[in-house]
């Protein structure tokens, strides 16, 4: 090995000990609540969603079965999905 190169070993270790010492840091200072508030302020609060709306209007469609769209029909109309397709 050149003078000056470091090993991909030295190199692994030294990112394993900065990320231990960042979290202990955290830790310590009481900032991973603020970091899980923060996620839960990123993440929706319904998990309604469209796709979930699109795929049980789908569903009830193809079983010709209206209570699977029923079921998620309040979440989803608050969201501004409708499954008008399926009254027709």
């Amino acid at each position: 090995m050149k003078k000056g190169q470091l090993s991909i070993n030295t190199i692994v270790g030294l990112i394993i000990a900065l990320t231990v010492l960042v979290a202990v840091i955290l830790f310590f200072t009481g900032k991973f609540a603020d970091i899980g508030s923060d996620i839960d302020a990123v993440q929706p609060d319904s998990l309604t969603t469209t796709a979930e709306c699109k795929l049980a209007c789908d569903l009830a469609k193809s079983t010709d079965d209206v209570s699977l769209w029923e079921s998620e029909a309040e979440g989803c109309e608050a969201e501004g999905y409708t499954c008008d397709e399926l009254y027709e």
